[in-house]
């Protein structure tokens, strides 16, 4: 759906697979081993979406052969693996960005000129929280050997809205939270201090279902984003009182479109905007940096330190 990019390749572990997501999606080419679509003359960027665990090793793939990569989040398992790819990246001159479709749509784009204008005064703290009820069912959300926990699934949303909203890493981190039995974390509660006075909380878990939704207050109003706030399209402002809500729909999909889930046709403005980054020669985001992708993973590392969560990647 992007005016400015194709999908011209698909490549996977087996070329079976390769073959019925291509056919699916009605893509040209499929190739069995993700060597095969690096090796691709015709592909430019890549967009890894693997388990969490083969995110670092995919990316040093494609960059290592001159591909501009667009990583799903989180980057990878931690900040050790993050500075990897970054600096491959950099040395290379290749662009490199973690895939947070979230900072991208209109919705948070009229937050942060709210923010910048000074219409909400000076922001002094962000709520926020995502949760939903584990089934059992998804076995990536709790095998450690894929990433599991909910830090790294979900709760990397409303922390990657913190950042956006305050800028900076926290000068202060305090988390508690609950493992499941294979020791990835079920429930994270944490708060961040910024700023002296500012501060974020957020909750995240595989327990319940919660609000999904997110708040940012300051001296003079604040901003509620619906749910879900990971890709919204309603918010509401509220100055002395008075509210003003505003919707941002997200692109309606083709009727032939095979959706993965609801409103992913929003992934369109991400696709969009590192596209134009790659035609610009730009080596990375000015919404999403790589300063904000490594101080993420930073805290990240923390939280899971505070919350007992060890990888067999932190070794």
């Amino acid at each position: 759906m992007s005016d400015n990019a194709i999908v011209a390749a698909v490549g996977s572990r087996t070329q079976s697979s390769a073959d019925e997501f291509a056919r699916v999606h009605g893509i040209a080419k499929a190739h069995g081993s993700y060597e095969a679509l690096v090796a691709d003359a015709d592909v430019d960027a890549i967009y890894v979406s693997t388990p969490h665990p083969g995110h670092k090793d995919a990316t040093l793939l494609a960059l290592k052969n001159k591909k501009h990569v667009l990583c799903e989040k989180p980057m990878a398992m931690n900040l050790k693996e993050v500075k990897q790819m970054v600096e491959l990246a950099q040395s290379s001159k290749l662009f490199l960005m973690e895939a947070m479709w979230t900072r991208f749509f209109p919705a948070y784009d009229h937050i942060r000129k709210v923010i910048k204008n000074g219409i909400l005064g000076e922001v002094k703290a962000l709520i926020a929280n995502f949760g939903f009820k584990h089934t059992g069912k998804v076995e990536r959300l709790y095998n450690p050997e894929l990433g599991g926990g909910a830090l790294l699934d979900i709760g990397i949303y409303p922390l990657a809205l913190a950042f956006d909203v305050f800028g900076c890493k926290p000068s202060r981190i305090q988390a508690t939270g609950l493992r499941m039995d294979t020791g990835v974390d079920e429930t994270v509660s944490f708060i961040l201090e910024d700023q002296p006075g500012q501060f974020a909380s957020i909750f995240t878990t595989f327990s319940c279902d919660t609000p999904c939704d997110a708040v940012i207050v300051g001296t003079k109003g604040s901003v509620r984003v619906h749910k879900p706030m990971w890709h919204p399209q309603d918010i509401t402002i509220t100055i002395d009182g008075k509210e003003e809500h505003k919707s941002f729909p997200a692109p309606a999909p083709p009727s032939d479109f095979p959706s993965m889930y609801f409103d992913s046709t929003g992934m369109v403005y991400e696709a969009q905007a590192v596209s134009e980054c790659i035609l610009k020669g730009q080596t990375e985001s000015d919404l999403m940096t790589l300063e904000h992708t490594l101080a993420m993973a930073e805290t990240l590392d923390e939280l899971r330190r505070q919350v007992g969560v060890v990888y067999k990647q932190d070794s």
